[in-house]
């Protein structure tokens, strides 16, 4: 259940609000290391919104948002990490 406002109780994609979250941190943060996470997290998030059947019901998908959390984690394990730009 979600209580956001004007959202009567459908999944809202918390996992990418989290996951876009983090980016906005990472790149705050402003270090090599963590500009190469924010694009590991940003590139995870870009392949799991191309696949419409990983997406949650509100983004025309079938997931919950907990799966689609498991599926963005999945995706940033399996990628390499982005090298630091010279």
């Amino acid at each position: 259940m979600n209580d956001a406002p004007g959202n009567s109780g459908a999944p809202l994609t918390c996992s990418c609000q989290a996951a876009s979250s983090w980016v906005v941190l990472l790149e705050w943060l402003d270090d090599p290391s963590t500009r190469r996470g924010s694009a590991l997290i940003r590139q995870a998030v870009e392949a799991v919104f191309a696949q419409p059947e990983l997406r949650t019901p509100d983004l025309g998908g079938r997931l919950s948002t907990s799966e689609m959390g498991g599926v963005i984690v999945k995706e940033i394990l399996s990628s390499p990490l982005p090298q630091e730009a010279s």
